[in-house]
């Protein structure tokens, strides 16, 4: 890393350098939980305001209770966990959790202006079930994670272009909006549309529906 400021580490993230989950879940510094065996109840302004022998950090900016760092909050409640509102106020909740490899379950829950809403997941093997609680008065729009299909999508594409399967990963990864249809009719062609339909029956077959 050139430094150990945000941009650095967020620019890591996004172009696929350094895995995103190894900050989150690393002890030693830098990461989210450094703090944590330190002691921490809140979010510093830097990942070393407290140092490995219990000293503060000399440096100017060492602030124990500081929104620096604090947007992992945010990113747990509405990715990881999965429940973000879909309108103002929460009136239609968003139910999109991400099961990040290396976890085994996470829950969130919120006080809307409706009652609590919850969402949680939990995995078993090859399985992931999510739970979830929608308030009196509300709706939800619910979109599930399919870890064996994307997997497939990703095999089928490179057993005929290696370029095709990264390409196709990269946009559905990281670009907003992209839908796989529109990366599909650019990367691949026909006969890998209809490959992958025929191994997305074979798939669906295997798990008795």
């Amino acid at each position: 890393m050139m430094s150990d400021a945000q941009t650095a580490y967020a620019l890591a993230i996004v172009f696929d350098i350094a895995p995103a989950t190894r900050l989150l879940t690393q002890t030693e510094c830098p990461s989210w939980l450094y703090p944590v065996t330190m002691g921490a109840t809140t979010i510093w302004e830097r990942w070393d305001s407290t140092l490995p022998d219990g000293s503060i950090n000399p440096g100017q900016m060492t602030s124990f209770n500081h929104y620096a760092l604090g947007a992992i909050a945010d990113w747990l409640h509405r990715t990881v966990a999965g429940l973000a509102p879909a309108e103002p106020g929460y009136r239609t909740l968003l139910i999109q959790p991400r099961p990040l490899p290396g976890f085994t379950h996470a829950r969130a829950e919120h006080r809307t202006p409706y009652g609590t809403a919850a969402v949680g997941w939990r995995r078993d093997g090859d399985t992931v079930t999510v739970t979830a609680t929608v308030p009196p008065n509300t709706r939800a729009r619910v979109v599930l994670p399919d870890e064996q299909a994307y997997a497939t999508l990703l095999r089928v594409l490179g057993e005929q272009s290696a370029d095709a399967a990264e390409e196709v990963r990269a946009h559905t990864t990281w670009v907003p909006g992209r839908t796989l249809r529109e990366r599909l009719d650019h990367a691949a062609g026909p006969d890998a549309t209809d490959r992958l339909a025929e191994a997305f029956a074979e798939l669906s077959a295997g798990r008795g529906h």
